[in-house]
């Protein structure tokens, strides 16, 4: 929304806007089209990934702030088809290599957000809207509990799973929508309350 309200601020012509604006979302849908065109590109940075050893070069370094980038925007622009996409033992290898460069791969934002939410703690309260079923496979998992209530009231199961997680298992401090990714299974169950 920032974006969108520079753009207003910045034309004076109010006439123009509504066109204009309307040429802003068509740009925005095929930049988000063209990055899950081509989802299989991740299986290449798993493979480069994972011969990487403790040392890491800068040259390397570089290459996985911009491979880190193109994964995050991707994850947030449809979780779902980069799953499918590519399976999800090689999105969890993504994600973990990335947080043990997280220094180097995380945005400003994320590593600002984790640590509002993480600094001082050993454990954090999550919530999931949906299927307590799915609470061992799940990765992703809501900040605030009414994000995962939104949720939930678009799923059959309307429940709000409450979790406790290990700071040390979030994978991810993540951008958008308050959420977080964690190992899956690292979630112990506190509550499960229905939404209705």
């Amino acid at each position: 929304m920032k974006n969108v309200k520079e753009f207003l601020n910045c034309h004076a012509d109010a006439s123009t806007v509504p066109v204009q604006l309307d040429q802003l979302v068509r740009d925005a849908n095929e930049a988000i089209l063209s990055t899950i065109i081509n989802l299989k590109r991740f299986n290449d940075i798993d493979f480069i990934i994972s011969n990487y050893g403790d040392e890491i070069s800068f040259s390397d370094l570089e290459y996985l702030k911009e491979k880190s980038n193109d994964f995050f925007f991707t994850w947030d622009s449809s979780s779902t088809e980069l799953i499918s996409a590519v399976g999800v033992d090689v999105v969890l290898r993504l994600f973990r290599a990335f947080k043990r460069f997280e220094y180097f791969t995380w945005s400003f934002e994320s590593k600002r957000l984790f640590n509002s939410y993480a600094y001082g703690r050993s454990h954090i309260t999550v919530y999931r809207g949906g299927n307590p079923s799915t609470v061992d496979v799940s990765l992703s998992w809501a900040k605030r509990k009414d994000m995962a209530n939104a949720y939930a009231s678009v799923v059959p199961s309307n429940v709000v799973v409450t979790g406790d997680v290990s700071v040390s298992d979030i994978l991810y401090g993540g951008d958008g929508e308050d959420e977080i990714v964690v190992e899956p299974g690292s979630v112990s169950v506190v509550s499960v309350e229905p939404t209705w």
